[in-house]
């Protein structure tokens, strides 16, 4: 595929999923929840897939992609009911003991590897719903729906990419982290640090979030375009140890769920850790 074409295919597929995610976030809540556990979902199906080559065939090799999922829904869905007041923090109990059944899970497959296996399933489920159960509190906060501070998120996101390009596409020279994304530059990454910044200002003004003036805006950007910037490299290093170029083929132009919101999965747990020390929900 040419350069053009490829350009073209890469616009459509990120129109689309633009008009898809702000969509879902704006309609109402059950739209919001249901957009959210789908890319959920659809990230754990797609990390389980990359990972089969290293966990390899064993007993019980194939109810791993089951049981992440079947973990991923339930913690999801306990998140969303805790939060519209159907049932009580309780359900938190009930984590630990899912967590554990990837243990049990090796105990019958006869893997000379068990704890890797573990750990990698483990990290999966870790990794790919709790940035979504964090999400549900924000969006949900208070027992009511205002999703306005998730959509914000989303849209910091994008002004960090979209200048770490633009001008690291111009004027970038030094490498950030060459062994592990070789295009990336310094340069990029701090025009993406001012783009996200630039953008925090502008959701003050545009977005009205009880309980968050313009600083907390600016600062929860600064979070977003740094640790973006994190998920970015992270994702990029799991590629490399797995021998992959793109984590999945689902998004044309664009790979799979974890290349494109590897950024959200990592930036919103701090965005979240602030937001906590600020507000203490």
């Amino acid at each position: 595929m040419s350069k053009k074409a490829d350009f073209w295919v890469r616009t459509r597929t990120a129109l689309f999923l633009a008009i898809v995610v702000i969509g879902g976030m704006l309609w109402n809540t059950w739209s919001f929840l249901a957009l959210m556990a789908a890319i959920s979902l659809l990230s754990v199906n797609e990390y389980s897939n990359i990972i089969k080559p290293v966990v390899g065939d064993n007993r019980s090799s194939k109810l791993y992609k089951p049981y992440m999922l079947l973990v991923t829904a339930l913690g999801f869905a306990g998140s969303a009911l805790h939060v519209l007041g159907y049932i009580g923090p309780s359900y938190l109990i009930l984590m630990p003991v899912l967590l554990f059944g990837f243990f049990v899970l090796e105990l019958f497959s006869a893997s000379e590897k068990p704890f890797p296996n573990i750990g990698l399933n483990l990290l999966g489920v870790i990794y790919l719903m709790s940035p979504f159960m964090v999400l549900n509190y924000m969006a949900l906060r208070g027992g009511e729906y205002n999703s306005l501070l998730v959509l914000g998120i989303l849209l910091l996101i994008w002004a960090n990419d979209v200048s770490a390009y633009l001008v690291g596409r111009q004027i970038g020279r030094v490498k950030l982290m060459e062994r592990i994304s070789p295009g990336k530059s310094r340069e990029g990454s701090a025009a993406g640090v001012v783009g996200a910044m630039a953008a925090g200002v502008l959701m003050y003004y545009l977005f009205n979030v009880p309980g968050l003036e313009l600083y907390d805006w600016v600062v929860i950007a600064a979070l977003v375009s740094i640790f973006a910037t994190v998920g970015d490299l992270c994702e990029s290093m799991l590629k490399r140890s797995l021998g992959i170029k793109d984590s999945g083929n689902l998004l044309p132009g664009h790979g799979g769920m974890l290349d494109r919101f590897d950024a959200l999965y990592f930036a919103v747990p701090f965005v979240a850790a602030y937001l906590f020390l600020r507000w203490g929900f």
